[in-house]
C-alpha cells in the first residue's frame, strides 16, 4: 500500500501559520556571569495548534490560565543544548506581531526520519497574561 505524502499540506500557506523564533545563546564568563544573546528568525512557517485545555488557575494573589501550543515545522528548532537556552516562539503574528504571545519550547520531537525534515514541539506560554484571540 502506498504511503500518503502530507508534507505539501504542512508547507502550503493555506494550512500553516507564520511565527517568529528567537534563538538564545548563553555564554558564561570566568566569574560565572551569564550573557544571553539572541538571534531572531522571521518569517518561520509551520502548523500551530492548541495543545492544552487552558485551565483557569485561581491562586490567593492572582489568577491566570496556562496556554500551550503544538508546532510542526521544517525549521530546525533548538531545545536545551550546552551553550543554548530553548527557543522562544512568538505567535500569532497578526497585527504585525504586536499581540504575539511568547512560548518557550518545552518538548521537541525530531521526525526527520519519517518525513522531509519535520520537527514537532510543544511550547508553554511564558506570558503572565496572554492576549485575547483576534480574528485575522
Amino acid at each position: 500500500m502506498p504511503m500518503i505524502d502530507i508534507s505539501t499540506a504542512l508547507t502550503s500557506l493555506m494550512f500553516v501559520d507564520v511565527f517568529q523564533v528567537i534563538r538564545r545563546t548563553e555564554t558564561i564568563d570566568q566569574y560565572g556571569e551569564s550573557t544571553v544573546t539572541t538571534q531572531t528568525f522571521f518569517p518561520v512557517y509551520g502548523s500551530v495548534q492548541a495543545a492544552s485545555n487552558n485551565d483557569l488557575k485561581r491562586l490567593p494573589d492572582e489568577q491566570h490560565q496556562g496556554k500551550n501550543i503544538s508546532v510542526v515545522t521544517k525549521f530546525p528548532l533548538q531545545g536545551v543544548v550546552a551553550g543554548y537556552q530553548p527557543d522562544i516562539i512568538q505567535w500569532p503574528m497578526n497585527n504585525g506581531g504586536a499581540n504575539a504571545d511568547s512560548f518557550v519550547l518545552a518538548y521537541l520531537d525530531d521526525y526527520s526520519q519519517f518525513a522531509q525534515g519535520f520537527v514537532q514541539a510543544i511550547c508553554h506560554s511564558i506570558d503572565m497574561a496572554d492576549f485575547t484571540p483576534t480574528p485575522n
